[in-house]
């Protein structure tokens, strides 16, 4: 993997990444031979990234894979508002997701205040026959659940 920044200010920062995986058949580390890359873009004043990915599997099909991103974070209020939309030989979805702090209600306990409420819908729509995490089928969900931030990098993620 080869991953950078390619530019930075205190206003922005322009981020990439790209990647070979070789395949391996060893038990336990199982990969396909792919190839790809992504590229974001981070707007420091908004609080806005997006950016986009690209994969192809170099095996068998040699399918294409396309992904774009958008997330947001609220400078008022502990919010965090994410979406994504993939393509791929098997299908395509998006699925957009809230995130909201208790830490800023007042009636909230200060062990609770570290809590994360998330909400997120799913969509997505199955082509030939789905597979590699696709469903077979059109399908819409709902899903939601609580995150617990013990520190900023270290969480307990539940989600229903």
């Amino acid at each position: 993997m080869l991953r950078g920044v390619l530019s930075q200010s205190p206003a922005y920062s322009l981020q990439y990444s790209s990647y070979f995986s070789a395949r391996s058949n060893i038990n336990q580390l199982q990969a396909a031979r792919t190839a790809g890359g992504d590229m974001s873009l981070y707007l420091a004043g908004p609080r806005v990234e997006v950016g986009a990915s690209y994969q192809r599997f170099l095996e068998q099909h040699q399918i294409n894979s396309v992904a774009a991103y958008l997330s947001w974070q609220s400078p008022k209020i502990p919010l965090d508002l994410k979406l994504e939309y993939d393509q791929s030989y098997n299908g395509r979805g998006y699925w957009l997701e809230s995130a909201f702090f208790l830490r800023q209600a007042s009636f909230v306990p200060l062990l609770l205040k570290r809590l994360q409420a998330v909400g997120r819908i799913q969509q997505f729509a199955s082509l030939h026959g789905g597979g590699n995490g696709v469903p077979g089928v059109d399908t819409q969900r709902f899903d939601f659940g609580l995150n617990y931030y013990f520190r900023d990098n270290l969480r307990l993620i539940s989600s229903y």
